[in-house]
């Protein structure tokens, strides 16, 4: 095995530990992904798909869609509001009315999974003139205030008798009737112990009202900070800080004086466009997110300060086509702790003028520069497009129960109100896979290749560049991939390799594609594997007959034959057994450097990123390896083998008689150099490009 290993330290570099991640910190936040690489004008590299989920994808699912006649709403719907004590929706429309909802959790027939049933509670006729715009529930669950476009607030409440828990035949009440703003309410919000009430208008304004007992309620400020219409309120979910949005792209943010009043303590400026909505990290409220015309979502960042509020913009999020008309943060009900340095800080859904719904896991980590300022993370958990067809979405609201934060609904311009559930499955601790879409000028669907790099490299050493010109040259998308544990994918051990699970690496971002044929044809997606992935690219073609083909450059074709065709070194030998057997124990795995690469790397010609990678591999790997003897003989579709003749890692006898023995599934196109040779800098790059642009057009 000398020859697999040569490129190993002699000095075997052991790690023994648990293996700790190298640096969490997500490059694409880091601004390190989009400035690596100069694309030209026709191609589109687009990182707001560049995340998702392993085996298999978040899934949103519609549990329940509230519009029929006798329940569904007569015009546009504007708001949605879980009672955060009680099973109950509301949700509110230019029709005027309030319908409220009903919930209840029962398990399937088969006890797999768990059903949530919706039945209409009642509608309130609540009188208001004009559009019933917002809803906000007390956070006892008892009063509901209304904002309407009729310029009124309104606060709403059950009669009083009978049973507490029985919401279904208690009339509601209008108890109090709140006047002031001058034109149309936009939004209004009750404060975490509920004795506050805050409404903002198209006055300019923004009110704060004390809650009484018996729904009496007393104007405490009227702020004028904004210089056009106010769209919304949100507060503080542990202090008395209110912000507020406006069309005048700011937010502002007040405290209350007690010598004084309440006062305007901070400005929020970044958005180029109208601020609609906003949402506040819901456990803490050390972060504050807004969502705006100008398509992007900003996540600010509470900077420590005595005796005022200082934010600062941490993360600017990117996915929209059109305004971001609402979001809701809601804990993450997976994994919510610190763990790596890095904390969880919950799901943050987005909706608005596209249609679609954005899920995204938020987290931060530890800064290691001398600011001490924690960096904001976030990958995409799940996405819907056309989620009310053709319509607007002007609200979305996670439910704040326990055992229910998983569920959110939606109010859409169809009228319709719809609740779904996310639903992650877990991998190893709920993996991420980080990819990379390359797509090509023009409309789609677009055909596509899915890529994965050899052994211990990552997408960012030297993969980019095929993604651009499959795109400029082949007119193919690309889904490029880190496998589960490597680059900015998630995954532990860290640096591991299993060939199994990079197969299911591979068919995850495959069946995320075929998910979406809007984007991607279906019948054209073709796996590239470079070196050790030709491994995974030969069992993909022979066992799913839907892909068009596959790609391999120097890629290993036979696991066994590439290890017996080696010459054995005894010290690697021992160590791979004695990890071998650690594997067998279900202990962790020995890691060794893999020096050698970087000689390519060092050459002075190759201007590849190779530092991104760890430089590390299991040496049981090459009982992995042997294992792997994929017949091609019994491919379903063509592949293309781009490899040299003079190969130091693979030998040539072994690629020769596996393509020999495909019965003509393979075509080999040689090129007289070494193994990474058919990298950008390599003496056979071009030559590389040229028959995988070749072979990729042939299948069209």
């Amino acid at each position: 095995m000398s020859g697999l290993f040569s490129n190993f330290s002699s000095a075997l570099d052991l790690y023994f530990t648990r293996y700790i991640p190298h640096g969490a910190v997500n490059a694409l936040q880091q601004g390190q992904l989009s400035a690596s690489h100069e694309l030209s004008s026709s191609l589109q590299r687009e990182f707001k798909d560049r995340e998702m989920e392993v085996d298999p994808v978040g899934k949103i699912e519609t549990i329940a869609e509230l519009e029929d006649v006798s329940a569904g709403h007569d015009d546009r719907a504007w708001c949605v509001a879980w009672n955060p004590a009680k099973p109950l929706l509301a949700s509110c429309s230019a029709d005027k009315t309030v319908r409220l909802y009903n919930y209840s959790h029962s398990s399937s027939a088969d006890g797999a999974s768990d059903v949530i049933t919706f039945s209409h509670n009642t509608t309130i006729p609540t009188g208001h003139a004009k559009t019933v715009r917002a809803l906000a529930w007390s956070p006892s669950g008892e009063t509901l205030a209304t904002a309407s476009f009729d310029s009124n607030i309104g606060i709403w409440s059950q009669e009083e008798g009978g049973d507490d828990d029985d919401t279904s035949t208690k009339e509601w009440e209008c108890m109090s009737l709140l006047e002031g703003h001058e034109t149309e309410c936009k939004s209004v919000a009750y404060s975490s112990n509920g004795t506050l009430l805050a409404s903002c208008s198209r006055d300019k304004t923004v009110w704060i009202w004390e809650v009484h007992p018996d729904s009496d309620f007393e104007c405490m400020a009227v702020l004028m900070e904004h210089t056009q219409d106010v769209k919304c309120v949100a507060w503080h979910p542990t202090e008395e800080i209110l912000a507020s949005a406006s069309y005048d792209d700011t937010i502002k943010l007040y405290m209350d004086d007690p010598s004084d009043d309440w006062f305007c303590a901070s400005t929020l400026n970044g958005h180029t466009s109208t601020v609609w909505t906003l949402a506040w990290e819901p456990v803490a409220g050390r972060y504050l997110a807004s969502g705006s015309d100008d398509s992007t979502i900003r996540i600010w960042r509470r900077v420590p300060s005595t005796g005022e509020i200082k934010f600062d913009c941490a993360a600017v999020l990117d996915g929209h086509s059109g305004t971001v008309y609402s979001i809701s943060w809601t804990p993450s009900p997976i994994d919510p702790v610190e763990h790596d340095g890095t904390r969880e800080l919950g799901w943050l859904a987005s909706a608005g003028a596209d249609g679609t719904i954005l899920i995204r896991q938020i987290s931060e980590t530890a800064s290691s520069s001398t600011d001490n300022k924690p960096i904001v993370n976030w990958r995409l958990v799940a996405r819907i497009e056309a989620a009310h067809g053709v319509s607007e979405i002007n609200h979305i609201a996670w439910c704040p129960r326990v055992g229910m934060r998983n569920v959110f609904a939606t109010a859409g311009d169809d009228g319709h109100i719809k609740v779904w559930r996310l639903t992650v499955r877990t991998l190893e601790n709920n993996v991420f896979l980080d990819v990379w879409l390359y797509k090509p000028e023009g409309p789609g669907p677009f055909p596509v290749v899915v890529a994965g790099h050899g052994m211990s490299l990552v997408k960012d050493a030297g993969m980019a560049v095929f993604g651009e010109r499959w795109a400029s040259e082949a007119g193919w998308a690309s889904l490029i991939l880190d496998y589960r544990g490597f680059g900015d994918s998630d995954g532990k051990p860290r640096n591991f390799i299993s060939i199994e699970k990079q197969i299911q690496d591979y068919r995850a971002v495959i069946e995320w594609a075929r998910a979406r044929p809007e984007t991607f044809r279906t019948d054209k997606i073709v796996p590239f594997g470079s070196a050790m992935a030709g491994l995974c690219v030969c069992d993909l073609i022979v066992n799913d007959p839907d892909l068009a083909g596959g790609i391999g450059h120097s890629p290993v074709l036979d696991g066994y034959g590439t290890v017996m065709g080696l010459a054995p070194d005894p010290v690697l030998l021992f160590w791979a057994a004695i990890d071998f057997v650690r594997g067998k124990l279900g202990w962790s795995p020995i890691f060794v450097k893999a020096v050698g690469f970087i000689q390519m790397y060092d050459n002075g010609t190759v201007g590849i990123p190779y530092s991104k990678a760890n430089n590390l591999v299991a040496p049981r790997l090459a009982f992995d390896l042997m294992s792997w003897r994929p017949a091609l003989k019994d491919a379903k579709s063509p592949m293309l083998v781009v490899a040299g003749d003079n190969d130091d890692l693979i030998p040539y006898a072994v690629t020769e008689k596996a393509v020999r023995e495909s019965n003509g599934k393979v075509r080999w196109e040689k090129y007289s150099g070494g193994h990474f040779d058919i990298m950008e800098g390599g003496k056979a790059f071009e030559f590389n490009v040229k028959h995988q642009v070749a072979f990729l057009r042939s299948l069209m």
